[in-house]
């Protein structure tokens, strides 16, 4: 198996759990893996534009690091720009062992 097979066996993957996500709990999800880094917030709000409609909530699965405390604060606002209200279940740490924190929304 190749590596480009991997990465869309893992993709596939993901987008069906974000699906289920989305149908059980009636929102838009997505995911963000990685360094919160300048850049970012662009890449979310690409990712955001792409629903074709947006439903009330927005289910945010983030795993990181951390990153750049503003980058943080311009993806929060093109959040709360699209939704009313926003939903993230969080990993963060740098070896990631922790389990998810459980889901909380961002206040608006």
């Amino acid at each position: 198996m190749s590596d480009g097979d991997v990465i869309n066996l893992v993709r596939g993957q993901l987008d069906c759990s974000l699906k289920k996500i989305e149908d059980s709990l009636q929102a838009d999800a997505l995911s963000y893996f990685g360094p919160i880094v300048f850049g970012a917030d662009a890449v979310l709000r690409n990712a955001i534009e792409a629903f074709k409609e947006h439903k009330p909530r927005l289910v945010v699965v983030l795993d990181t690091p951390g990153g750049v405390v503003e980058v943080v604060e311009r993806m929060v606002d093109t959040m709360r720009h699209f939704y009313g209200e926003v939903v993230s279940s969080c990993r963060t740490g740098p070896c990631l062992r922790e389990p998810f924190w459980p889901c909380r929304a961002i206040p608006s």
